[in-house]
């Protein structure tokens, strides 16, 4: 920002695409820099493109620009300048969105921004300042060089990966003298991941854009401190990384038109995940900005929302506008409210399923200052926990609410109304709260949720198991099946895009975990610490529940159908779910908590989960705002039910809910028999 009332800033030509590039005119070290701003055309130029991390903006450090006017800049850039400084090739020709961009002007930030991937595209190179030097990273930089040559000498040892090649031995080689003994061979790849995934660098939004966007030519180079290692360098030695755990290549792994390290180095926690879903429709679109399908632009703006980081809330959007076609403008003179509206309303026209767009939206579910419609997601305010349960919850969705419903159409009227068709289902009558204590531990979590839908202690929903009294659901299947449905969100266990099937051979095992999982949250109730005594009694138990089901008027096996069968099935014997249950637990599946798929997806320990009750006597979750008294709801433009909270004129949108029963198109069957009837919801 300028000192005093004088501009920096000449107006730029838009109809000749102008940008402005910075010369460095200072001696090299002279202080305070002199820097000189030019006005160019795109066409026709080549430029360095810097890509940074802003940092704390309440640097005193200055640049003296043009005609000597003073201009404050952050401090990490005020480093990343210095370093440029040294080597007279960066000293021309920058691109700083920083410095080259008045921020303080909306209509050039909107232009500018527009015109950010020819920017990132048409770039010499892209400098990629990773921050100062610490005491690791100019070893890493040496290691990955040193790699990088010799994979270049050393073809066969890409094509083949050679025994021996990255051994101890290799380590020992003089070359690396320095690096082996600071790093061990187990962890020489930790600081290179440290400094690759870690830094404050891989946490912003926009630098997910400037990388995505990039060519990573001969010159783009990655910058910490005074050290520099050039993109094609690291890609040599990721990709060669990646073969050595029999992957593809990374680059031929994921669509290389968006840039291979993009989706080696940018998602945190998984090399791939950012773009992992879009995957499929990207190398047929033209771009960038690619026109992705509509879900799986919800996916990349969730994922980025969750992961990274934006000084402006609206650049949680408008830093992906160079990359995907959002559907909306740019347009820095509308406020955040408008800008996640106008999103929203894009994507309620385009997208073809609404659960997974009403997902991330709610009551208590965004900031009250933005006084967003309840059906606007936030997303600012989006969670990398959120992230989470939609993994576990959404992600996959096999359910089909909406199945065989006549398609209507949804729109938003008045800028906040949203005009959903639908029918109500039914009315929550009761949920259960869990603790928001720490100590509300995952088994008391699972030992309360169980309860609430059992109606009563597990010790006593064992005993009424094992004296027969079982229960039917509204449905019809046994009461024991419906909250094992309940409990494993219906869901395979593996693929969680298809459902939970009783005829699948894995469905014996998880049953049994099911079992053994009630046995041990009783023997939680009960307090009995020690893990021999857990096992020997939780299959005692199994053993027990097992036999109390055998009539003794038959000389054949009890057959699972007598808890966990849908009416008119036979499937195997109980003998099958004991052998598994038991083999579980002489695996040492209690002590050594190898927990079995089926308690790992349970939305209440895991995805902290509320469960439900309907008036009606159905059972489901949804999210922690649900009360009682809200109305649970379909239509034909979400394949989940979703709950809805009646206010004056209208209602307001809560949660995404799971109700056993309405989850495979019964809700067309209510219309046919006129239980149901079409009305339109107007959500505010």
């Amino acid at each position: 920002m300028a000192s005093g009332n004088k501009s920096i800033y000449e107006p730029l030509d838009y109809s000749r695409t102008e940008i402005r590039l910075l010369w460095i005119k200072s001696e090299p070290g002279e202080r305070p820099m002199r820097v000189e701003l030019k006005r160019r055309s795109l066409d026709g130029q080549r430029w360095f493109a810097l890509s940074y991390v802003w940092g704390s903006l309440s640097s005193e450090e200055k640049l003296l620009v043009n005609d000597g006017i003073e201009f404050e800049v952050g401090s990490n850039l005020m480093e990343a300048l210095t370093e440029l400084d040294k080597n007279m090739l960066f000293r021309r020709k920058l691109w700083i969105d920083a410095i080259c961009i008045n921020q303080q002007d909306n209509a050039e930030k909107r232009n500018q921004v527009r015109l950010m991937s020819r920017i990132y595209k048409q770039a010499s190179g892209v400098l990629v300042w990773l921050g100062p030097a610490d005491n690791d990273s100019s070893l890493v930089f040496k290691l990955l060089k040193t790699m990088a040559d010799e994979l270049e000498k050393n073809p066969a040892i890409n094509q083949e990966i050679l025994p021996g090649f990255y051994s101890e031995s290799w380590l020992a080689k003089p070359e690396y003298g320095e690096i082996a003994s600071r790093f061990s061979y187990d962890d020489i790849f930790a600081p290179i991941h440290d400094l690759f995934y870690r830094r404050p660098y891989w946490t912003r939004v926009w630098t997910f854009q400037e990388l995505s966007l990039s060519r990573f030519g001969p010159f783009s180079s990655f910058l910490c401190g005074s050290d520099m290692l050039t993109c094609l360098d690291l890609l040599k030695v990721i990709g060669w990384k990646a073969k050595r755990k029999n992957k593809k290549s990374v680059f031929g792994d994921i669509n290389p038109r968006i840039g291979s390290l993009v989706h080696t180095m940018m998602a945190g926690e998984s090399p791939w995940s950012l773009f992992s879903y879009a995957t499929l429709e990207l190398p047929n679109c033209q771009g960038p900005p690619w026109n992705v399908e509509s879900r799986n632009l919800v996916l990349i703006v969730q994922q980025t929302a969750a992961k990274r980081q934006a000084n402006d809330p609206r650049d949680k959007l408008f830093g992906l506008a160079g990359i995907v076609d959002l559907g909306i403008d740019v347009n820095y003179d509308m406020s955040v409210s408008r800008v996640y509206r106008d999103f929203a309303v894009y994507q309620i026209g385009t997208v073809d399923n609404l659960s997974f767009f009403l997902e991330y939206a709610g009551v208590s579910r965004s900031s009250p200052r933005l006084m967003l419609p309840s059906w606007t997601p936030d997303w600012d305010f989006v969670s990398k926990e959120s992230l989470r349960v939609w993994r576990g919850v959404t992600h996959g969705n096999p359910y089909s609410a909406n199945k065989g419903m006549e398609k209507t159409s949804s729109r938003v009227v008045s800028g906040d109304i949203l005009e959903l068709p639908g029918v109500i289902c039914d009315t929550v009558q009761d949920v259960m709260t869990f603790l928001s204590d720490v100590s509300d531990t995952s088994q008391e979590r699972d030992t309360r949720a169980l309860s609430f839908l059992f109606g009563c202690s597990i010790a006593e929903a064992i005993k009424n198991l094992t004296s027969g009294r079982i229960g039917v659901y509204k449905t019809g299947i046994p009461m024991l099946q419906a909250i094992f449905r309940t409990y494993c969100q219906d869901k395979h266990p593996i693929n969680k895009a298809l459902r939970l099937d009783v005829s699948n051979p894995t469905f014996d095992s998880e049953a049994a975990a099911f079992l053994r999982l009630l046995a041990s949250l009783k023997l939680h109730e009960d307090i009995i610490s020690s893990v021999q005594e857990r096992e020997d009694v939780t299959l005692s138990l199994l053993e027990r529940l097992v036999k109390d089901q055998h009539s003794a008027a038959t000389s054949s096996p009890p057959s699972i159908s007598d808890v966990f069968q849908r009416s008119g099935q036979i499937f195997d014997s109980w003998d099958s779910i004991l052998n598994a249950a038991t083999l579980q637990i002489n695996e040492g599946f209690l002590s050594n908590l190898a927990e079995p798929s089926v308690i790992e997806q349970s939305p209440f320990s895991r995805y902290k989960l509320q469960p439900l009750r309907t008036r009606q006597g159905y059972i489901g979750y949804a999210r922690a705002t649900v009360h009682a008294g809200d109305i649970v709801c379909a239509s034909s433009a979400s394949s989940m039910p979703f709950v809805l909270r009646r206010q004056q004129n209208g209602y307001r949108f809560v949660s995404n809910c799971f109700l056993l029963g309405f989850m495979d198109g019964e809700v067309k069957s209510g219309l046919d028999s006129g239980a149901f009837e079409l009305e339109t919801f107007s959500i505010y």
